[in-house]
């Protein structure tokens, strides 16, 4: 009896001795295949970071819209965005002017800038209906209603300098779109039901400009050397008068 207990103790011992080995096979197979798993899944995070790691320019200090941007208000740092670099500012955009103010350590975008050009002047505007929620730096359009329903572009995207209800507006323009405005002017004094107002773009998105489609008077085309177009101003002429 005694024999046959030891026998079947020696049995269980075995068994016992088995089962571990193999938990401990199962155990290292596991984890190998964890070890494997987490190197998959690090490399993975290692291809998402390169993939929105980019060298984007920030800014150095509180920046103001209208001012001119240059080195010194900017800083090559690298940080991570799913938004393609293209969007962002590059090089050859240092010296364009700000559209908006631009908080220190904030990433300068395209959107942000416009270009400079010599012959631009800042020009007040106080006979425009102005939409509610306009606010300085919005990028506008200047359009013109008559009143026989036609409607066109005379401005396209410009700069809001400046926007008071009682007091008018402010806006960068070069000469060619001051001789536009006023020509617009002069017809709303002319032309019944006609007025100006503006159309803001949607903030944070990257549209195109309108094509501006204003035929001005006969004096500014004249004055622009844009005598073809003398003949489409006379019928717009003619069809406001029939009114």
């Amino acid at each position: 009896m005694y024999y046959r207990n030891k026998k079947r103790c020696g049995r269980c011992v075995r068994w016992i001795v088995i089962v571990i080995a193999v938990l401990g096979v199962l155990g290292s197979v596991n984890g190998y295949l964890m070890t494997g798993q987490k190197e998959k899944q690090l490399d993975e995070l290692r291809k998402q970071k390169e993939l929105f790691e980019k060298e984007l320019y920030v800014a150095t200090r509180d920046l103001r819209v209208g001012q001119v941007l240059t080195l010194e208000d900017v800083v090559l740092q690298v940080r991570y965005t799913d938004t393609e670099r293209s969007n962002y500012l590059d090089t050859e955009d240092i010296g364009k002017i700000l559209l908006t103010d631009v908080r220190e350590g904030e990433c300068l975008t395209k959107r942000m800038i416009t270009d400079t050009k010599t012959d631009v002047r800042e020009v007040v505007v106080n006979r425009i209906d102005l939409p509610v929620g306009l606010t300085e730096g919005d990028l506008v359009d200047l359009r013109i209603s008559y009143g026989n329903a036609e409607d066109y572009v005379v401005l396209a995207k410009k700069l809001l300098v400046y926007c008071e209800e009682k007091k008018g507006i402010i806006l960068r323009l070069e000469e060619k779109e001051i001789l536009f405005l006023s020509s617009a002017l002069h017809d709303c004094e002319s032309y019944k039901d006609t007025q100006l107002y503006l159309v803001k773009y949607p903030e944070y998105r990257n549209m195109q400009g309108s094509d501006v489609n204003y035929i001005p008077n006969v004096a500014v085309l004249s004055m622009l050397h844009q005598d073809t177009k003398i003949d489409k101003r006379k019928q717009l002429e003619q069809r406001l008068t029939e009114r």
